[in-house]
């Protein structure tokens, strides 16, 4: 039997979505409502992974140089159990060139971008019924040439995300809705 008869969410509260987590409601939202109530676990390896780039391309965008992101790769990297070694050689290269793809874009990027910040706040209301939030943090917060927000989210899956799934992936929307909406 049921364990509860205890509705999800209180409908006088707003539900909040984040839009990490949107893509997975959108695909599943038996996994959504599962993970959204501790079916996780942070130790898997795409978690971690995810974790390191996302510090280590941060440290790179403050001015460390590739040296430093290596030897900080392979520290991190020696603690981390990926399992088979040629497993756990092919996921640290793979992170290594994620790093670098990193490394060039924000080289090459600078005359079109200005960072404003890192691991940026953001929450928004939506209108309508039931209330709807949509909050979280942006990976880089950066500024056009004419002063427009742009969100730069760091991927770290391994399959990119194409030119075309890019248009119509749901958590690239909801920053750009977060925008619209004068989130930042």
């Amino acid at each position: 039997p049921a364990s509860s008869e205890d509705p999800l969410f209180d409908a006088e509260e707003p539900i909040h979505v984040t839009p990490s987590t949107v893509d997975t409601l959108v695909r599943c939202p038996l996994r959504w409502l599962v993970e959204r109530h501790g079916g996780t676990n942070a130790s898997e390896l795409p978690q971690i992974t995810g974790t390191l780039v996302h510090a280590l391309a941060q440290a790179s965008a403050a001015g460390a140089d590739p040296d430093q992101i290596k030897a900080e790769l392979d520290r991190a990297w020696a603690q981390v159990d990926a399992g088979a070694p040629w497993f756990s050689r092919r996921e640290k290269t793979r992170m290594a060139a994620m790093l670098e793809a990193f490394r060039t874009w924000l080289a090459t990027s600078r005359d079109e971008l200005t960072q404003i910040a890192l691991e940026q706040q953001m929450e928004v209301k939506l209108p309508g019924e039931p209330p709807l939030s949509i909050r979280g943090r942006v990976d880089r917060l950066e500024v056009d040439a004419d002063g427009r927000p742009v969100v730069v989210d760091i991927k770290t899956g391994k399959t990119p995300v194409s030119g075309g799934d890019a248009a119509e992936h749901p958590q690239l929307a909801l920053y750009q809705l977060a925008c619209a909406l004068g989130a930042f």
